[in-house]
């Protein structure tokens, strides 16, 4: 039984018989305009639209939402397509810490080829190791640099410890790009990463001039660095 409705309705009186209803001024106004437009909709339809059933998304969806939910697409994806890029410089597979790799970064004046260049020579020479020392105690820091063959060098660029890795990466850069201009100087960067840059590295001018001249193209130090530099620059997706 619904008490609830029992409860809304009171019982009639049964002296008193059921009023007959009586539509209002408001309630047949309100009809008059509903039912016109209705009216009119059925006389304009055509017979097959009128036997088309309406789509099931259609009556869940109305037009109002559905615009609502395309233009909330539409912001997502201006959001998602606009969103700026991070570029990350650092070398996962390199143990240099992320800020030591961004100076040496900005050294290599931000050249992808010139940075992965170091990096390789770097790996080579002393495995990341900063504060190595080699040759007797004549090759020192990150990139091995030698004093008495660079101390003119280190002069111009005022560097004074070879055990901090970016000053030590500025003499090797400053050492790389005078072994490149000479070698391209039309397009020194073209330089970078070649198997000649490296044996001049390695073994000076003269060495790598004097090796060439008797047919040898590559040696061990260079075709090892040349497989560490191939690697960087996969790892840092550069194109080339």
């Amino acid at each position: 039984m619904n008490y609830a409705a029992q409860k809304r309705i009171p019982a009639r009186s049964a002296a008193a018989p059921p009023r007959a209803w009586k539509p209002s001024r408001t309630a047949i106004r309100a009809a008059f305009l509903i039912g016109i437009p209705l009216l009119s909709g059925l006389a304009f339809r055509t017979p097959v639209t009128m036997s088309e059933p309406a789509l099931a998304t259609d009556a869940q969806q109305p037009p109002a939402i559905v615009a609502q939910t395309e233009a909330a697409h539409v912001e997502e994806a201006f959001i998602i397509t606009e969103r700026p890029v991070q570029i990350s410089h650092n070398l996962e597979s390199v143990s240099l810490d992320p800020q030591t790799q961004e100076a040496i970064w900005e050294v290599c004046k931000e050249d992808p080829r010139l940075f992965c260049t170091v990096m390789a020579i770097a790996r080579r020479e002393s495995i990341f190791d900063p504060h190595a020392i080699g040759d007797n105690g004549n090759s020192l820091g990150l990139l091995q640099i030698q004093p008495r063959w660079h101390q003119d060098r280190m002069d111009k660029l005022g560097v004074t410890d070879l055990m901090d890795p970016v000053q030590n990466a500025r003499v090797a850069v400053d050492y790389i790009d005078w072994i490149a201009e000479r070698l391209i100087p039309e397009q020194p960067e073209d330089a970078y990463g070649t198997h000649f840059l490296l044996m001049a590295y390695n073994q000076g001018w003269a060495g790598a001039n004097k090796s060439w001249s008797n047919g040898t193209y590559s040696t061990e130090y260079s075709r090892a660095v040349m497989g560490y530099f191939d690697t960087y620059l996969a790892e840092l997706e550069v194109v080339e």
